[in-house]
């Protein structure tokens, strides 16, 4: 049974993937701004999401571990959006792209192995209900 997964990357696809995935490549989801908090301090991730909110941002992830927190914001952000942000790490906008795999169910594996030690970073799979024709 063919089954259709939807795969998104982070940044764009490496050519020799492209070669091999053919017409599998659906195309970019847009970008994306990381904004990192510095040090341990609790309360600065839950302030960098009530100031993304009051300025309008899209809300696209949260990221914590024990050293800092991310707050990743929908779009790439311009000097003024930065300036306001100056006391957070401002990280370079990141590119999304989607795959659309048809492929057998057990050739999944083969297919994420094929994009992860050609470097790509995984950021979602999902199966489609089809990814356009047969």
């Amino acid at each position: 049974m063919v089954l259709s997964y939807d795969v998104t990357v982070l940044g764009p696809l490496p050519e020799q993937v492209e070669l091999v995935l053919g017409q599998s490549v659906v195309g970019e989801v847009g970008a994306t701004t990381v904004l990192g908090t510095r040090g341990t301090d609790a309360t600065a991730l839950p302030r960098a999401i009530g100031r993304a909110s009051r300025f309008g941002l899209e809300l696209a992830g949260l990221h914590r571990d024990d050293r800092r927190g991310e707050l990743e914001v929908s779009g790439p952000l311009g000097p003024v959006l930065q300036a306001a942000f100056a006391d957070l790490t401002v990280a370079v906008a990141r590119r999304s792209s989607v795959l659309c795999l048809r492929l057998p169910g057990r050739t999944l594996a083969s297919a994420l192995r094929l994009l992860t030690e050609q470097g790509v970073d995984l950021l979602s799979v999902r199966v489609a209900p089809c990814c356009g024709p047969a």
